[in-house]
């Protein structure tokens, strides 16, 4: 054996330890659209725990306020479910080198962009939907969870849609090549 080679070692590498699906947190796995996505579905999940309505009326003198989080429109609980499976898919893509679960990564992609859109489409109506006052008296207003959720929704709608667009369209400029 030459004196520059590493002895054989009898203890497996770290290489060679880890099974193709030993769970391995690893950020660098996910791609830039996957990050963006990632971010801003937790901010849209963050947001529906804020206030999203605010209501005020004066009451004998006294002014009255009050707010909703963006759990108030009862189908908003579809976009708490659907980031949580969208956080818990990244989640799944970062820490396992192969899925556990067989997934093409184009479903994958649809997958994000199809919840993404839904999010979004969800949040907007939650946010156009605003609560009226049933009284003259009462004015109700969007507080700053709406805005944060919408903002949070767009951008993760067009973060995943985008990449979706911009593969199709290198796969197309190659193919023309």
């Amino acid at each position: 054996m030459p004196l520059d080679a590493d002895p054989p070692s009898s203890a497996p590498s770290r290489e060679q330890s880890a099974s193709p699906t030993g769970l391995r947190f690893d950020a660098r796995r996910w791609t830039w659209s996957e990050q963006v996505v990632g971010i801003a579905t937790l901010v849209l999940f963050v947001s529906l725990f804020m206030p999203w309505f605010g209501a005020s009326m004066t009451f004998f003198d006294t002014p009255v306020e009050s707010t909703v989080n963006g759990l108030w429109h009862g189908y908003m609980y579809i976009d708490l479910i659907l980031a949580l499976a969208i956080l818990a898919y990244l989640f799944t893509r970062a820490a396992f080198e192969t899925l556990p679960f067989g997934l093409p990564s184009d479903t994958a992609k649809f997958f994000l962009a199809g919840a993404t859109s839904l999010n979004l489409l969800l949040a907007l109506i939650s946010f156009l939907t605003k609560p009226t006052g049933v009284t003259g008296g009462l004015g109700t207003s969007w507080q700053y969870g709406a805005y944060v959720g919408l903002i949070g929704a767009i951008v993760a709608a067009a973060a995943s849609v985008g990449a979706i667009v911009a593969g199709a369209l290198s796969t197309r400029t190659q193919v023309h090549r």
